[in-house]
């Protein structure tokens, strides 16, 4: 049996993600440049707008326009903090345990750049109060521990969310008001979708300015627009969206047996009394053993585990998440299982079964 726990990092594309990129791209619609006014061009159009249109509806955008395309969520993060900066021209508060792509687009410029306050848990205080003209950058969902940060419960009077984290895993728009965001950004391969597509919300549509150089359709990034990933993007949110209370349940049967059973094995289970997504557990490994070790041990019996950030994973430092959590433990003592709801209670006792058999 492989365990392919590590969805957090990425996800292959889904089962309607690649039908509806197969069938775009077999018909005109495949053929096509959006810019052009050929049959085949318009043909590309109209897909492209029917997919930002049923993104807008599903994640509960007041209109289509209020979305745009980029080539990565890296690109959308990049994009969505120059414009945020753009609008806010004073203090601007983040969460330090935020996602490497948009830490690092915030200190390209640090001026004025403040940490929100969190607990031990890497939970942000909400009752915090900013000075006037001030935003807040904060993702909703925390990519390494699964929490589910209060954000809207935040005073600010612009906000910035990373929400790559969150599409299938909490209720969109239903218990999350994307209204309430002035900037947001997202990535499709988090959610069953392409890796080569991200999009970016904006509240106010005068908020977008030029990014890149070259042919642009409509708002979207610069080149020619990547209509079958485009229309897999919406395919694989819709998808997510909808079966999320299916899957909910099956990742709450793994979690709670695996992190019962982990704990009995000397595992600490990080933030585990926090509201968290179900389908992420962040754990300290016992001590006298390593967390790359066990992930490569895991590996070789087809269980396949994160260290968290993907893009951190191979940092050898202490990362700012550690660093609030644990000062004294290094990056490699940790350990990330995440799934999107593949996995039940059989699939718990197997990885339970063979970590025991690894320790």
């Amino acid at each position: 049996m492989e365990l392919f726990l590590d969805t957090n990092a990425h996800m292959p594309m889904s089962e309607p993600a690649i039908n509806a990129f197969i069938a775009t791209n077999n018909s005109l619609a495949g053929h096509g440049h959006a810019l052009s006014p050929s049959v085949p061009g318009r043909s590309a159009e109209s897909a492209i707008e029917k997919a930002r249109e049923e993104i807008a509806e599903v994640i509960g955008a007041e209109t289509p326009n209020q979305i745009f395309f980029t080539s990565t969520c890296t690109q959308a993060c990049e994009w969505g903090i120059d414009i945020f900066r753009n609008i806010n021209k004073g203090f601007i508060y983040c969460s330090p345990t935020e996602h490497p792509a948009v830490l690092q687009a915030l200190n390209k410029n640090n001026k004025n750049l403040l940490n929100l306050n969190i607990d031990q848990n890497t939970r942000i205080d909400s009752s915090m109060e900013f000075p006037e003209n001030s935003g807040v950058v904060c993702m909703l969902v925390q990519n390494e521990v699964g929490l589910i940060q209060p954000i809207f419960d935040l005073k600010a009077k612009s906000i910035f969310c990373d929400m790559s984290q969150a599409p299938g895993k909490v209720k969109l728009p239903k218990l999350f008001d994307i209204k309430n965001l002035d900037v947001a950004v997202f990535g499709a391969h988090k959610f069953g979708g392409p890796v080569s597509v991200g999009f970016v919300y904006i509240r106010d549509v005068n908020y977008w300015f030029k990014k890149d150089t070259g042919s642009r359709y409509f708002l979207d990034r610069a080149g020619t627009p990547d209509t079958c990933s485009i229309v897999a993007c919406s395919a694989a949110l819709k998808y997510a969206v909808n079966t999320l209370d299916e899957r909910r349940v099956k990742c709450l049967a793994f979690r709670n047996y695996v992190e019962n059973e982990m704990e009995n094995l000397g595992f600490k289970i990080i933030a585990k009394d926090v509201e968290r997504v179900p389908g992420t557990t962040f754990a300290a490994v016992p001590e006298g053993k390593y967390s790359q070790v066990l992930m490569y041990e895991l590996g070789q019996r087809g269980i396949y585990i994160g260290l968290g950030s993907a893009c951190g994973s191979t940092y050898t430092g202490v990362s700012p998440l550690i660093r609030i959590i644990s000062q004294n433990d290094t990056a490699q003592n940790y350990i990330r299982i995440s799934q999107y709801g593949e996995y039940g209670l059989q699939e718990a006792k197997y990885f339970i079964d063979i970590l025991k058999d690894i320790l």
